[in-house]
C-alpha cells in the first residue's frame, strides 16, 4: 500500500464530491473536481510564490507567443529557473487584452489541466488536499484576479489522486483523530493542542474552509525559506512533510521576511546564513530528513546547498557587498491572541490580491505522472465509481 503523505483536514462541509474524472492505478484512483469544492489541509501557504507559480506555469504558458499579450509575460534573463518580472502586471490589461487573456487561459487549461494532487475523501465525501497547495492556490487567485477574472470560478478544475486508505467517508471520528495527528497547523496552535488547550475538533476548525480563504492565509517567509532551498537545490522529496513552515518557525526573527519583500536580496541573505551559516539550524534540518534511501539523497542535497552557500559568501566578500542589517528578535504574542488573530483573519472579507503585487521569480513546479480518464460523478453523495456522464 502507498503511503499517505501528512495531511490536514478542516472540518466537515455538506458540500457535494464533484468527482469529473476517474482513473484507478495501483493503490490510487484520480478524479477531477471543481476548485470551488476543494478544501485545504494546512493552515498558510507563501503568497509571494504562488503568483510565481501563477505567472510561470498558467499565465506565460498560456500566453506563448501571443505579441499582444507579450508585455504580460515573464522575461528571458539568460536563466530560464528565473525568468524577468513581465514588463506590465495584469492590472494594466485592456478590456479587450483580458478577454484575449481569459480566452487564452481558458484553451490551455482545457488541453493541460494542472498535475494530480493528491488528497482524501472527508466523512461527506467531499475533497481534501494533502499537498500541491501553492500549486492549487496559484489556480485559484486566478479565479479572483480582476473583474471579470482570468479564469472562471466556476469552471476551474484540479485533479486529485485518492489512495485506498484515504476515503474517511462515514468514519467521522477517525478523520478528526487523523487531522489531529497528523496535520500541519502554526506553532502556536500546536502549543494550545498540546497543553490540551483545544481539543481534536477545535484544532481541525481552525483550518481554512476553501481555496479562496488560503489566499489570506499568507506567510512571507515560507516563500523566502522556499526561493532560498529552490537556489541551493534543498528539494521536498527526501525530506519531511511541511519542511518550508518548520524551519521558518527556528529563523523567522532572523529572517525578516515581510509581504513585498520576499525575495529581496537583503531578506535572502539573512535567511541564508540563519539556515546554512547556523549549525543548530543545520542540525535541526537534519533531523527533518526521511529515512533512507532518502536519507542519503537529503544529505547529499545538504552538502551541496553548503558549498553553494560558502560560494555565495565568499562572492560576496570579494565584491564588499555590505552585509544586510541585522535584525532584533521581539518576544512573540501570547498563544491565545495570535490564535484568535489567525481566526479572525481566515474569516475576513478581502479582496483577492493582484497577481503582481511582489516582485516575480520562479519556484519549482512538482511533477505527477498519473493517467486519467476523462468522466464525471454528479449530484449530492454520487459514487465516482458508478455516476459518470462527459464533463461540458
Amino acid at each position: 500500500m502507498t503511503k499517505l503523505p501528512r495531511a490536514a483536514l478542516p472540518i466537515f462541509s455538506a458540500l457535494a464530491l464533484a468527482a469529473l474524472s476517474l482513473s484507478a492505478f495501483g493503490d490510487y484512483s484520480t478524479y477531477t473536481v471543481d476548485l470551488n469544492k476543494v478544501h485545504p489541509t494546512q493552515m498558510q501557504v507563501g503568497m509571494a510564490a504562488v503568483r510565481i507559480v501563477s505567472q510561470n506555469t498558467y499565465v506565460d504558458s498560456a500566453i506563448g507567443d501571443d505579441a499582444e499579450l507579450a508585455d504580460f509575460k515573464s522575461q528571458p534573463s539568460g536563466d530560464k529557473k528565473n525568468p524577468l518580472p513581465p514588463r506590465k502586471s495584469l492590472s494594466e490589461l485592456s478590456p479587450a487584452q483580458r478577454t484575449r487573456l481569459h480566452d487564452k487561459l481558458a484553451a490551455y487549461l482545457a488541453q493541460n489541466p494542472p498535475e494530480p494532487v493528491r488528497a482524501v475523501r472527508g466523512p461527506d465525501g467531499s475533497i481534501y488536499i494533502t499537498d500541491g497547495h501553492h500549486r492549487t492556490t496559484a489556480l485559484e487567485v486566478l479565479t479572483l484576479e480582476g473583474a471579470p477574472p482570468l479564469v472562471d470560478s466556476k469552471k476551474a478544475q484540479i485533479r486529485v489522486t485518492i489512495g485506498d486508505s484515504g476515503n474517511y467517508q462515514g468514519r467521522p471520528d477517525d478523520f478528526i483523530d487523523f487531522v489531529s495527528r497528523t496535520g500541519f497547523f502554526t506553532r502556536d496552535v500546536r502549543e494550545r493542542f498540546q497543553h490540551k488547550e483545544l481539543t481534536a475538533s477545535q484544532l481541525v476548525g481552525l483550518l481554512p474552509k476553501t481555496m479562496a480563504d488560503m489566499v489570506h492565509s499568507d506567510l512571507p517567509l515560507r516563500s523566502t525559506v522556499g526561493k532560498v532551498f529552490f537556489d541551493l537545490g534543498i528539494k521536498g522529496d527526501p525530506f519531511d512533510d511541511y519542511l518550508e513552515f518548520f524551519i521558518g518557525e527556528q529563523i523567522d526573527c532572523e529572517s525578516g521576511s515581510t509581504q513585498g519583500h520576499e525575495f529581496d536580496e537583503a531578506t535572502l541573505e539573512r535567511t541564508r546564513r540563519a539556515i546554512f551559516g547556523n549549525p543548530d539550524v543545520l542540525a535541526y534540518l537534519r533531523t527533518k530528513e526521511s529515512p533512507e534511501p532518502k536519507k542519503a539523497i537529503a544529505e547529499a542535497q545538504i552538502a551541496k546547498a553548503i558549498s553553494k552557500y560558502n560560494i555565495i559568501e565568499a562572492e560576496r566578500a570579494s565584491k564588499g557587498v555590505p552585509d544586510p542589517a541585522p535584525l532584533t528578535c521581539t518576544a512573540t504574542k501570547p498563544a491565545s491572541e495570535m490564535v484568535e488573530e489567525t481566526v479572525n483573519l481566515l474569516r475576513a472579507k478581502k479582496p483577492g490580491p493582484s497577481l503582481n503585487t511582489v516582485e516575480q521569480d520562479n519556484t519549482q513546479k512538482q511533477e505527477h505522472s498519473e493517467p486519467t480518464n476523462e468522466t464525471a460523478a454528479e449530484g449530492p453523495g454520487a459514487d465516482p465509481k458508478t455516476s459518470f456522464v462527459k464533463p461540458e
